[in-house]
């Protein structure tokens, strides 16, 4: 019993970071944030290039992921040992890392397009989003 209840809080933790994403289109955040740090037009198409660019090359890491979770679920209802679970579960955390490096690359090319002051004022509305839009301890309610 304790395996399961520890199977099933691995799972939650792994999709939280998703679950976000599912409600809240990640390009809408970024545009609202994009707007407030008065982009030139050059920087605006540098920067949709570059979100295109990581939306291309991550829909393969995001179909590993989804038959990834589909195939731990599929573990969980069956016989499958520990070890064959905690497999998956690392297969699971590697392609969650992976998507965070690409995620990461992403926000360093962005970065470079940005003037100082820009990369400033983004500092100071990141923090806002994060706690607010993550789960934090405002939760949703802090965006209504």
């Amino acid at each position: 019993m304790k395996i399961r209840n520890l199977l099933c809080a691995t799972t939650v933790a792994l999709f939280l970071p998703f679950a976000g994403n599912a409600l809240a289109e990640p390009g809408d955040r970024m545009g609202r944030m994009f707007e407030q740090l008065n982009l030139s037009a050059e920087q605006q198409q540098q920067i949709d290039s570059i979100q295109e660019q990581r939306k291309a090359s991550s829909e393969g890491l995001r179909q590993q992921m989804q038959a990834a979770m589909e195939q731990m679920r599929s573990l969980q209802a069956s016989n499958a040992s520990a070890e064959q679970l905690r497999q998956q579960h690392q297969q699971i955390q590697q392609l969650h890392q992976q998507m965070g490096n690409q995620r990461f690359e992403a926000m360093l090319e962005i970065r470079e397009v940005l003037t100082p002051e820009q990369r400033a004022k983004l500092a100071e509305l990141k923090p806002e989003r994060n706690w607010q839009g993550r789960g934090g301890r405002g939760g949703r309610q802090a965006q209504q």
